[in-house]
């Protein structure tokens, strides 16, 4: 079910809220919380009800898992519950996610001929998993307290987040579903939250979507062998950078602006990345909650162990540096790439932003090896790292090799620029300017910073967030402006297309 459909805005989210609010008041907050609940699992279950009992099991498994680490007294215990759970959430993700992918791999090596068979990819199964393996780490570290199946159901299940995230820790999620604030019905919270997913609603609608025009062909193209030209397809993949931007940052919105009707607050997961002036900085500000993830969970035990190893070898700065954040950086980049889906575009995809973090690293430590403040202008810096970043999503966005060599060759050949046409000077003026709205204008986060719409979150206050001039207020003025928005992206709402971010 898409938040940018009739159905969402004017059936299922009135009906849900409605309902939710009025059960809450009238049979208590247990019964509101099953009503939440199953209206979640209908959420996930339009668009395949056949994968219910997949989400529920995963549930039932994981909620067991927890609770045996939080009553488990022996380390040794503890240790193999978290190894069971850990496994199975992975076999789990493996086989519906990359079963094929390997099996081609394994065909290919051997010259076997495995064949595993259409294998369908249930609907967020990548996020809920991720959220599950944190909870049990979490539970493991004594730092989860128990909250009764019913809110560990809702936590997994909450619709907002459910399909592509934020990624959330339990920590963030179950106090707030244990306050009774959240059962009663606030147009302050209303408002508020109809105005974020307003504005998330119009960035993919109206932005976001009218962008494939201009991204597919090239892309198309480039997938038959062709030559889209220099011109086509450096305007294609600037074009999908913004795609991909306006379209994640407006699920986001949506998603956060969906949980503040209920009073439910989510972190903060997009917060201007084309502001960022490196690369390390670019990625703390895209997909924040799965960068918080891979941080804490994957980079950061790797690091520890590479220089625990390193410290034994020899107290070499350089050696420390390689084997603290140059290895563990590719490493995790390479995971991540995988985790956006089961293809060698998405492997050199991570393997790409990998090496771009680690030479970022290599620079970082030269300035304090030479401890000289030598620094770029961060425009440069700014525009340096957009480039970088638009070279790296012809990886993301192609779908085989093929696409990605022909949309490479095509980018260097500057033979085909004497075929640009006017229409197309202007659509290059259309990426233009929206490339200097996301410079230019203040985000989400900073039009309602007065109002806290967001979990307070450490990795934020590196980003001091701000209130702008331009800022939301509950007044006539703003209500017509988005009332404008609401209403233009209705017109544009024809055309249904998915999220980007469904597909991992």
């Amino acid at each position: 079910m898409l938040f940018n459909s009739y159905l969402y805005i004017f059936i299922f989210l009135p009906i849900t809220l409605s309902v939710f609010f009025f059960v809450a008041r009238r049979a208590g907050e247990t019964t509101a919380i099953c009503w939440l609940i199953a209206m979640s699992f209908v959420f996930y279950a339009w668009w395949n009800p056949a994968y219910v009992p997949l989400l529920a099991g995963s549930i039932i498994f994981n909620y067991w898992c927890g609770r045996s680490l939080q009553n488990a007294d022996n380390r040794h215990i503890a240790g193999a519950v978290l190894v069971l759970g850990i496994t199975c959430n992975l076999l789990l993700l493996g086989y519906f996610k990359y079963a094929g992918f390997f099996a081609g791999i394994a065909n290919a090596l051997s010259g076997t001929e495995f064949l595993v068979g259409e294998i369908i990819l249930p609907l967020a199964i990548s996020f809920f998993t991720f959220q599950q393996i944190a909870y049990l780490v979490d539970g493991y570290k004594k730092i989860v307290t128990s909250s009764g199946f019913l809110r560990y159901c809702l936590f997994i299940t909450f619709f907002p987040q459910l399909i592509a995230g934020p990624i959330v820790h339990h920590k963030e999620m179950m106090p707030q579903f244990q306050e009774s604030r959240i059962f009663c019905f606030l147009s302050s919270n209303l408002a508020l939250g109809s105005a974020i997913f307003i504005v998330g609603l119009f960035k993919k609608v109206v932005i976001g979507d009218s962008l494939d025009g201009l991204v597919t062909p090239a892309f198309s193209a480039a997938e038959l062998g062709e030559n889209p030209g220099f011109y086509s397809s450096w305007l294609a993949a600037f074009a999908f950078s913004l795609q991909v931007y306006f379209d994640f940052s407006g699920y986001t919105d949506m998603a956060i602006g969906s949980a503040l009707m209920i009073g439910i607050q989510l972190p903060v997961n997009f917060f201007s990345p084309y502001k960022a002036a490196s690369i390390s900085e670019l990625w703390r500000r895209w997909h924040m909650t799965l960068t918080r993830f891979i941080t804490e969970y994957i980079f950061t035990p790797i690091s520890h162990k590479l220089a625990r190893l390193s410290l034994k070898l020899a107290s070499n700065t350089w050696l420390l540096l390689i084997l603290a954040s140059v290895i563990p950086l590719i490493i995790t980049f390479v995971l991540v790439g995988l985790w956006h889906g089961a293809g060698w575009n998405f492997v050199l995809f991570g393997l790409y932003q990998g090496l771009l973090l680690s030479l970022h690293a290599i620079w970082q430590q030269m300035k304090r090896a030479k401890r000289r403040k030598f620094t770029i202008p961060k425009s440069l810096g700014v525009a340096l790292t957009l480039l970088a970043w638009v070279w790296g999503v012809v990886l993301f966005r192609a779908d085989s090799l093929t696409g990605i060599t022909a949309m490479y060759a095509a980018m260097l050949d500057i033979s085909s620029l004497s075929a640009v046409k006017g229409a197309s000077l202007y659509s290059a003026a259309v990426v233009v300017v929206l490339y200097a709205l996301t410079l230019i204008l203040p985000n989400t986060e900073q039009l309602f910073y007065q109002h806290r719409p967001r979990l307070s979150d450490k990795s934020l206050e590196k980003l001091r967030i701000s209130a702008t001039r331009i800022h939301w207020k509950e007044s006539i003025p703003c209500a017509i402006f988005f009332a404008a928005l609401f209403f233009t992206a209705m017109v544009f709402m024809t055309r249904k297309i998915e999220f980007i971010y469904f597909q991992f």
